[in-house]
């Protein structure tokens, strides 16, 4: 197993700081990917797997179902449960940017534009539920389907320590917290996975984690 550190998202948050989000863009109100899904505004269409298993590993396209530009929060409030087709690892998608890691920022609010009538390539921050399957590759195919209710805690304690440390690199911790939550020993993960006595107390913080939301609501007028 192998993972692509979300540190490169720190790099994107300067990169983002040359999109001028007072445009045309940041008019329209941000949506949270799960929301827009359920309303028939947004389809999650082409989604695959890169061959790793945490981080930025899984692509596929934001497809707009309308003529109304839709603007999709990257930080997932509701993470989505993404269910391989095939034999491998299913996934949980917590962050969505474009496929070049860019996106648009207003104040604390950072989205994804999807133009209306289009397909927006994007890249998911994305972790395996299953331990014991193989990384999900180009092969591998995904279709949202309902989160399994004996993740549902770690999941999201996941996206909120995501939300209040956008700068650190969480990415092999919230991995171990999702696999330890699921009854996997440290020894056991530490023969197929690579984590550090820094990711072991990121990991223990996600799993203690128990503050209420206070992320932004799903829809924020700008």
């Amino acid at each position: 197993m192998h993972l692509v550190p979300t540190r490169w998202i720190a790099f994107f948050v300067c990169v983002a700081c040359l999109i001028n989000a007072n445009g045309a863009a940041s008019q329209a109100t941000i949506q949270q990917l799960n929301e827009a899904v359920s309303r028939g505004d947004i389809a999650v269409e082409g989604v695959t797997g890169t061959g790793g298993s945490s981080g930025m590993v899984i692509e596929g396209f934001l497809a707009n179902q309308s003529s109304v530009d839709r603007n999709i929060s990257v930080h997932l409030t509701v993470p989505i449960y993404l269910a391989n087709d095939g034999k491998g690892q299913n996934m949980i998608a917590t962050q969505v940017y474009g496929r070049d890691g860019l996106y648009f920022r207003e104040g604390i609010q950072r989205f994804v534009r999807v133009s209306g009538h289009s397909r927006t390539p994007v890249v998911f921050v994305a972790y395996c539920a299953d331990f014991d399957k193989d990384n999900p590759t180009k092969a591998d195919s995904f279709n949202i389907a309902e989160m399994p209710p004996g993740i549902e805690g770690v999941v999201r304690n996941i996206s909120q320590v995501e939300w209040r440390n956008p700068q650190a690199d969480l990415t092999a911790a919230a991995q171990l917290a999702l696999w330890t939550a699921q009854g996997k020993r440290l020894d056991e993960i530490r023969e197929r996975f690579h984590f550090s006595e820094v990711d072991m107390d990121w990991m223990h913080k996600i799993l203690r984690f128990s503050a209420p939301s206070d992320i932004p609501e799903a829809n924020t007028e700008h």
